[in-house]
């Protein structure tokens, strides 16, 4: 079954998918009968896998030194791209002191994102400041301007926590998914917000698939995510978020003024005024703070010589179809 130019024939979970071409495709066939996708526990495996020829390109999860190294090697070929991906926190908004607006914003005003990108992410991803990306419309950068370690202090302060009662806090994130640049980034999360004197942090790391399910459960307080839109629009970064019941990401957070907000732009037809409610929603976001928007990412692919129609598209898929060896 299946209406796109490749059927999936084989999945193992974690290891690979096998594509074949779909006989009853309506279009033109893909380049290729067969197509393979083999998933790697770390990229310098992947890298490795690349260098030896055992694959023939490398998409989404080489670390910076990686894909610096296997781009000054002879016969493969890197090309990088501005990303829609985003990276931020997830509050689980019913667990206490997380359903504290407070305690969000507070915790949110201790992060540093240059610093955060630089040290943790080495560079490939830059600063986010709302959670719709520059070149959406209605983008808003809400949070410039809010990091502030003496105000995110005084807030925390207002919730009692203190140097002599510092907020105690699990901050969990999944060692591989995002790359092998995760623990780094969940390392200097824990220094900044450690840094104020008035939190404690215990990092905890499961895997990808024990840890999507744990956050969807409910089970994470403060998690680290990441998100690829599904269609180019800023309800894609809002409504999928923080629209009640929230539950997908793990924060069921829920408010009735910004439901209302979301439904609005939603159903309005005028552009102007559908920035305008996104500028709302934006506000309203940094005062709430379910989601602590983070950084941005970039896309980059590295692949062997003799590879051709590689596409960087701006919603983070690789068109299988278009590739041809």
């Amino acid at each position: 079954c299946g209406i796109g130019p490749y059927v999936i024939s084989s999945f193992t979970e974690g290891e690979e998918a096998i594509f074949e071409a779909n006989p009853t495709y309506y279009g033109a066939a893909p380049k290729m009968a067969t197509f393979i996708v083999r998933y790697f526990a770390d990229s310098p495996t992947m890298a490795l896998a690349l260098q030896s020829g055992e694959i023939d390109a490398a998409w989404k999860s080489l670390s910076p030194a990686d894909f610096d190294a296997v781009g000054a090697m002879d016969g493969i070929n890197t090309e990088t791209a501005g990303g829609t991906e985003i990276r931020y926190i997830v509050f689980n908004a019913p667990t206490p002191p997380y359903d504290n607006p407070n305690v969000r914003l507070g915790l949110a005003q201790l992060v540093n994102r240059e610093e955060l990108t630089d040290l943790g992410w080495q560079g490939i991803k830059v600063p986010l400041y709302s959670m719709v990306p520059p070149g959406f419309l209605g983008h808003k950068p809400t949070y410039e301007g809010t990091e502030n370690v003496e105000a995110g202090k005084a807030l925390l302060a207002e919730a009692g926590f203190t140097e002599a009662n510092p907020l105690v806090m699990d901050l969990w994130y999944s060692p591989t998914h995002y790359g092998d640049t995760e623990p780094d980034v969940a390392a200097v999360l824990k220094d900044q917000f450690e840094a104020s004197g008035v939190v404690q942090v215990t990092l905890n790391f499961t895997e990808w698939a024990e840890y999507r399910d744990a956050g969807r459960a409910g089970e994470l307080p403060v998690s680290l995510l990441g998100w690829y839109p599904d269609y180019l629009d800023p309800s894609n970064y809002t409504n999928d978020f923080a629209h009640s019941p929230a539950a997908w990401s793990g924060s069921y957070y829920s408010n009735p003024v910004m439901d209302a907000l979301l439904d609005a732009q939603g159903s309005e037809l005028d552009e102007a005024k559908r920035v305008e409610i996104f500028g709302e929603i934006q506000d309203l976001w940094v005062t709430e703070s379910p989601f602590v928007p983070l950084a941005q990412g970039k896309l980059l692919i590295a692949y062997a010589d003799g590879v051709s129609g590689v596409v960087l598209d701006p919603i983070a898929l690789l068109h299988y179809f278009l590739l041809e060896k």
